[in-house]
């Protein structure tokens, strides 16, 4: 309670994203990461879906957050290194839920829609703007911190998600659904950290995955 009689609310303190691992130049690593996101995309976003709300407009890089290993001392209702879907002031709840939901007028958003879109499947949109979240952290991580070109399984699973659009004014069907990236990323995992006889499977599953035409 503040001097003056109003309540004061404190909140466990994150970090940005950036913060995991910060020194390790390692796929397995950064798929971890990127396993991390999608499986609470899935756990999360998918659970507004099965309600029918949608996240909307702020899935982006300023709202995934982690928590440090001193924040989680502090705040025992965090856990060290957990990823955290923060803002949620504009989701919205339709009467559609997903795969039946079509495109609807997207607001104004934090992430730029493709091709100048102005309509789009708001459940498809939160996974297009979770490949985009995931894009600029490994552009980031690679290209700012390591100077180094990403690995190309990596960048092929990213623009699987952002998929190609094609402008549906129904249901969206141009990137994979949250659970079927789910899928396919365990797969991936497990092909990163297998022995080096079988590094082969690695550019095999990238080779796998659809490749954007996107421009």
């Amino acid at each position: 309670m503040t001097v003056t009689g109003h309540p004061l609310l404190i909140m466990p303190m994150v970090s940005r994203v950036d913060y995991i691992q910060p020194g390790e130049v390692s796929l397995s690593v950064l798929l971890d990461v990127m396993f991390q996101i999608v499986e609470i995309f899935v756990k999360g976003i998918e659970f507004l879906h099965s309600l029918r709300i949608v996240h909307m407009v702020d899935i982006c890089g300023g709202n995934m957050l982690t928590a440090h290993p001193e924040h989680a001392s502090v705040h025992k209702q965090i856990v060290a290194n957990r990823l955290y879907i923060i803002d949620f002031g504009q989701s919205r709840q339709f009467a559609l839920g997903p795969g039946v939901q079509r495109a609807i007028t997207l607001p104004e958003t934090q992430i730029e829609p493709p091709n100048g879109l102005l309509h789009f499947d708001p459940y498809s949109w939160d996974i297009y703007c979770t490949g985009r979240m995931l894009e600029y952290f490994v552009t980031r991580r690679y290209n700012v911190v390591w100077k180094i070109p990403p690995p190309r399984l990596a960048t092929k699973l990213i623009e699987w998600l952002i998929g190609n659009e094609r402008g549906c004014t129904g249901v969206c069907h141009c990137r994979p659904t949250a659970r079927e990236a789910l899928r396919v990323l365990i797969v991936l995992r497990w092909a990163v950290g297998a022995p080096e006889d079988y590094a082969w499977i690695v550019d095999s599953l990238a080779d796998i995955l659809p490749t954007s035409t996107r421009t």
